[in-house]
């Protein structure tokens, strides 16, 4: 696949793994991704950035379990929107992706 064709700078077999587990553990929340690797700025030890919206505290620390033990080859900082301070959020507005809409 073409880097034209990803919206993420992250891996096709990396994106299926990213998907999968957003899929069993933030199904029906929504979920942005942001900075370098969606600006496609990031270096091979970026982290991947992603926010949810309204996910409970239990869901977030679930899926964040399941990032640290899966076989993706960088860190996924996930964090609620509504915890962030209105100044970041601005800040993520201007570039993001929707990964799970």
């Amino acid at each position: 696949m073409e880097d034209k064709e990803r919206v993420i700078d992250i891996e096709p077999r990396h994106e299926k793994i990213l998907k999968e587990i957003l899929e069993k553990y933030l199904s029906n929340k929504t979920v942005w991704a942001y900075g370098s690797r969606v600006k496609w700025t990031a270096t091979k030890v970026s982290d991947l950035d992603l926010t949810v919206f309204g996910a409970s505290e239990k869901q977030i620390y679930d899926a964040k379990e399941v990032f640290e033990e899966s076989s993706l080859p960088f860190r996924v900082s996930l964090m609620a929107w509504e915890d962030m301070p209105e100044e970041f959020k601005d800040n993520i507005r201007e570039k993001y992706v929707v990964l799970i809409p």
